[in-house]
């Protein structure tokens, strides 16, 4: 009887044994010793190019720390040129790494799923966060520099650089110009492009350089030219006066003072014309002292203007 109770006894300790190791063991060792959380993305859509952050809350169960957890992340679904993601490799709990997502121009349209990993001995827990890329028409932007330099003396240039740059894949030809220039004068500073058209390609802006040029004061050269030429004319006659005193011929001197006055009548004209041809040249004059305002604008082959506007320059005239 004393063996039956002892064997049964005996019985029930290695059942209580075996349903500890049974039930105690996952607690011990199938849960994860920390935790694992994430903020939404933000912001939770971007266009193509644009990324967003999350926070990634890693705590430790009970306030106390289970040692480094090792961390990773995914994205789903894997396209060409689609979403990136990267965050610490590895962090000591309590900590709060940020997941970044990342994407290019070229990043297809569509609701990708970043899911983050985190590892800690045998335990892994995962969270997932969500990022939307939304679709976007394919467009360009337009964009300068300040002149250099930004003022100058009349008759002066200044030069900047107005580069075209691409969005969502866009490809084309893009001329600039200057549509207005303000305030109205005359003359007017002038704008030029070199190049004047440019290439934009899917992944690369194109530049040119613009000049704007202005008038400074013109030199008379006019009146001081004909003034001169008109100084020579009396030589001939004064040569034909010796000439003629050395005959006493009276016909001869009768011929000499006709041609004397014509010479004297020619040199009242041209001295005449040459009054005149001063005023038209001093007329002309330098930009004024002002300063003005450009405004840059493009278009491409097929009438498109940039995505966000005209720009606008200005130069100081002094």
């Amino acid at each position: 009887m004393l063996n039956s109770r002892h064997a049964a006894r005996h019985i029930v300790t290695v059942l209580f044994f075996v349903i500890t190791v049974v039930v105690m063991v996952p607690r011990a060792y199938g849960q994860a010793n920390f935790t694992l959380a994430a903020s939404a993305a933000h912001p939770s859509a971007v266009d193509p190019g644009g990324s967003s952050i999350s926070t990634v809350a890693v705590g430790a169960i009970n306030n106390v720390s289970s040692g480094s957890v090792a961390l990773s992340c995914t994205v789903a679904p894997l396209e060409t040129n689609g979403a990136t993601c990267s965050i610490l490799s590895s962090v000591t709990p309590p900590a709060s790494p940020t997941l970044t997502i990342t994407t290019t121009s070229l990043t297809p349209p569509t609701l990708y799923t970043i899911t983050v990993t985190g590892t800690a001995g045998t335990s892994t827990l995962t969270v997932p966060v969500n990022l939307s890329v939304l679709a976007v028409t394919p467009a360009y932007t337009l964009s300068d520099t300040t002149p250099n330099p930004s003022s100058v003396h009349a008759g002066s240039a200044a030069t900047a650089t107005v580069t075209a740059t691409p969005i969502s894949g866009y490809s084309g030809s893009v001329t600039f110009s200057c549509s207005t220039i303000s305030p109205t004068v005359t003359p007017a500073p002038v704008c030029s492009f070199n190049p004047a058209t440019v290439t934009v390609t899917n992944s690369a802006a194109a530049s040119s350089t613009l000049t704007i040029s202005t008038t400074g004061p013109s030199a008379t050269r006019l009146h001081r030219s004909t003034i001169f030429h008109a100084l020579w004319l009396p030589l001939p006659a004064l040569a034909l006066i010796g000439a003629g005193l050395s005959t006493t011929s009276r016909l001869w001197k009768k011929l000499l003072g006709w041609l004397l006055l014509g010479m004297i009548v020619s040199e009242i004209m041209v001295t005449i014309g040459c009054g005149n041809s001063t005023s038209s040249s001093s007329s002309v004059t330098s930009t004024p002292k002002n300063t003005y305002k450009f405004t840059v604008s493009a278009i491409d082959q097929n009438k498109a203007a940039p995505s966000n506007g005209t720009q606008s320059i200005s130069l100081t005239v002094n």
